[in-house]
């Protein structure tokens, strides 16, 4: 990816901070539709829970564009162990966040990300990704708008399978 084509100029960076904030929005809306009671059933033949996308949808960003829990701690430590790639509740050791504590990090997180600006983002990344062709963190948050917004359909499927299984 060419991070100048996606952040070289503020109209180009504004674009996608507002793709991010239209996707985060219907996240936001989407957690907040949750009861407590849906978010750890888990359905049949999936490894994951709603809880579990939504603390997910929490730490990729926090990861990636923050270095969490390495250089910042902007949400709790065990967040990390609980909800990063290649966890699943039947692992988990200690108790998850609330419905509420999430929505609470989601919107905290929202504001963390609009407050970081085109220098930022023209950035090039620490180290290399195992995955995709990222040279910026430009060229990475546009591949985390397209991650939050497969999960935000991953659990729209998911409540209706747990609604069946709530019935």
């Amino acid at each position: 990816m060419h991070t100048e084509h996606i952040f070289g100029g503020a109209s180009s960076m504004l674009l996608q901070l507002q793709h991010f904030n239209l996707t985060r929005r219907v996240f936001t809306r989407l957690a907040k539709s949750f009861e407590e009671s849906q978010l750890d059933v888990q359905p049949d033949m999936l490894n994951n829970t709603l809880r579990w996308h939504l603390g997910h949808c929490i730490v990729i960003p926090e990861y990636y564009l923050f270095h969490y829990p390495a250089e910042t701690q902007h949400i709790p430590l065990d967040y990390f162990d609980l909800f990063a790639a290649d966890t699943k509740p039947a692992d988990w050791k200690t108790q998850p966040p609330k419905l509420t504590e999430l929505i609470t990090e989601i919107e905290a997180q929202t504001e963390r990300i609009n407050a970081l600006d085109a220098t930022f983002f023209n950035k090039p990344l620490k180290e290399k990704l195992p995955f995709g062709r990222f040279t910026t963190y430009g060229d990475l948050f546009v591949f985390m708008i397209h991650h939050e917004a497969e999960h935000i359909g991953q659990m729209k499927t998911m409540t209706h399978c747990v609604e069946e299984e709530l019935v």
